[in-house]
């Protein structure tokens, strides 16, 4: 399937998997056992593609016919327009052998998985419109791209023994190569007018140059050597042996490679306009449609998309003006107040929403055992507020969230847990794992699907604040607000070509004004474009089915029960999860509730 470096794989922004091959596949009778057979065939082509894909996707690689170390060599894969043509063409050739299953001779769970990859497939290729925008793709931005994330992710390496240890300090000196293979691309675009803006260029930049700050204490060192130090199966010999070869590794590889890309981008950063985003290129504006019906997982056209963010943001204000209403005289108090001002403990606050969230989510079927970590000083500036690192999908490893305390954000600690933990990323990912659905379905990335899901329980968590229904529901509106409207500045930036001033006049009329304010979200529009998509639409088209199914369902909708649909259904385009939907309608009782699993 579709070549992602592993960093949309580990921090979520990602998918949910399995925890192995599902127990029906064992005894399969044809076509069962063929489609599984191709299944498994797509999952093992995209862990192989790159090390840190395979070490981030599975711990028993053999269970899964994966290659292992040292037969197969430690890479960061390839990166570039002969490697993207190569990887259409897999997409194109896997599409056709997918068609060739008769999907009625299926079992359920396994028509499920055909309809995600039918339609993933569909996203992807276009009708052959992909390869014309090779050129438009670009990884290196200053939150979300390849430099930004993969200090993070190669200090959350999976270590099971000496050889991983050897396929790591193998890898970190595969970076040089594969940096350089970043630097050839981004001159081609340059060459052909498609450099990114300058600002854009000068935070990538200043991300790659404050990474590089330390040497010595450089993240790569200094956490390498804390991990080598608890390790009780090495000598003390082989400690320092292995601390030194990291070393050698981070300064002789890792960070010349980011010094060269610093140099590189310094000297392309004029060929890039001045300012603006996708909208501003020859084909930006098609481009920026493609990218955000692959990234949030739907069909629907922008034109249509933007139709259906102003309905919502329409409606969200109607809805937070009756919350505020009917609130009383101490509503303004609430809504100003501190969010769950009982603790700024992150456990605390994480275990009191566990505990909340009960009556509105189906529960784990074993407990989730987390850990809070931070964000190295050097990448605070540019890295979210938070991020739930995805655990491999057949083990059972302690899952981790990382809170960045340098993080520019007025986001309550609150909502931003409530989003990573529970009840959004770790919750889903967990509850997702238990359904032991097919593994493949771990190799697709749904961030619409992931992200609105975060999104739409963030909201939910307001309920579980102690404030009053009236002040939550208020202060849920209110935020959907927020991510509507910077829905909105995306498309308008990326796909109407607006600029600054465009911009400030469509956000005066929301209250939202201050050049410094304005210069942040055109800045981070043009940098990223579509990303804040996966969140404001795909919480929105969350938001629209749930409203939809209350509508069919009337006094017998439960929140629980469809929470639970959702869950199962899985990571999916939203076309998919639509369809399922209607099924699932259909199969509810005249007293629809969810009395016997409550």
């Amino acid at each position: 399937m579709k070549r992602r470096f592993i960093l949309k794989l580990a921090l979520c922004v990602v998918l949910a998997a399995s925890l192995a091959l599902p127990a029906s596949c064992k005894k399969a009778p044809e076509p069962n056992a063929a489609f599984d057979d191709f299944a498994a065939e797509l999952f093992r082509h995209t862990a192989e593609c790159d090390t840190l894909t395979a070490n981030f996707l599975v711990a028993d690689e053999a269970a899964f016919g994966i290659k292992p170390y040292p037969e197969a060599p430690a890479t960061l894969g390839e990166f570039g327009i002969a490697s993207m043509k190569e990887e259409l063409e897999y997409a194109q050739s896997s599409y056709e052998r997918l068609k060739g299953f008769d999907r009625e001779a299926l079992t359920e769970d396994r028509r499920l998985t055909y309809d995600v990859l039918e339609s993933s497939y569909k996203l992807l290729l276009s009708d052959g419109a992909a390869e014309k925008f090779f050129y438009y793709n670009e990884v290196l931005s200053p939150t979300v791209g390849i430099q930004a994330q993969l200090p993070i992710v190669l200090a959350e390496y999976n270590f099971d023994g000496t050889e991983n240890l050897d396929e790591y300090i193998d890898l970190l000196g595969s970076v040089p190569d594969y940096f350089a293979q970043l630097e050839t691309f981004e001159r081609e675009k340059s060459a052909l007018g498609l450099f990114m803006s300058r600002p854009s260029c000068d935070d990538v930049i200043e991300q790659c140059e404050n990474f590089i700050a330390e040497t010595d204490d450089n993240l790569l060192i200094t956490h390498f050597d804390a991990f080598i130090d608890g390790l009780q199966y090495l000598s003390d010999a082989e400690k320092t042996s292995y601390k030194d070869k990291n070393r050698a590794a981070v300064l002789d590889s890792v960070l010349p490679a980011y010094e060269s890309l610093i140099s590189a981008l310094k000297e392309l950063r004029e060929t890039g306009p001045e300012s603006g985003g996708l909208g501003n290129y020859p084909l930006g504006a098609e481009y920026y449609e493609y990218l955000v019906q692959n990234n949030v997982g739907t069909p629907k056209s922008i034109d249509v998309i933007e139709a259906e963010l102003d309905a919502a943001v329409e409606a969200s204000i109607s809805d937070m003006y009756a919350a505020m209403f009917s609130g009383g005289d101490d509503i303004y108090g609430e809504l100003t107040g501190d969010i769950f001002p009982e603790s700024d403990d992150p456990r605390e606050i994480l275990l009191h929403l566990k505990e909340a969230m009960e009556r509105d989510y189906p529960a784990l079927t074993r407990d989730v055992e987390f850990s809070i970590n931070y964000v190295d000083k050097s990448l605070e500036e540019h890295l979210s507020p938070a991020f739930y690192l995805l655990p491999r999908i057949d083990d059972e490893a302690e899952n981790k969230i990382y809170i960045n305390e340098g993080a520019n954000t007025v986001t309550p600690l609150f909502t931003v847990l409530a989003h990573e933990g529970f009840p959004g990323h770790m919750y889903q990912r967990n509850y997702y794992k238990q359904t032991g659905a097919d593994p493949v379905r771990s190799a697709l990335s749904f961030t619409g699907y992931a992200e609105g899901w975060a999104v739409s329980v963030e909201k939910q968590a307001f309920y579980y604040s102690g404030v009053s229904d009236s002040a939550a529901a208020a202060l849920y509106a209110s935020q959907a607000i927020n991510y509507l409207l910077m829905a909105k500045a995306d498309i308008g930036v990326n796909y109407h070509s607006w600029d600054k001033a465009a911009l400030a006049d469509f956000l005066v009329p929301y209250g939202v004004a201050g050049d410094e304010v304005i210069d942040e979200l055109y800045k981070s529009c043009a940098a990223e474009p579509g990303n804040v998509m996966t969140y404001a639409f795909g919480g929105a088209e969350l938001e629209r089915l749930k409203n939809e199914a209350e509508t069919e369902l009337g006094d017998d909708f439960e929140l629980k029960a469809f929470n639970e649909f959702v869950l199962k259904t899985g990571p999916a385009p939203f076309d998919v999860i639509e369809t399922y939907m209607t099924s699932w309608l259909a199969e509810q009782p005249a007293d629809a509730g969810l009395a016997d699993a409550a």
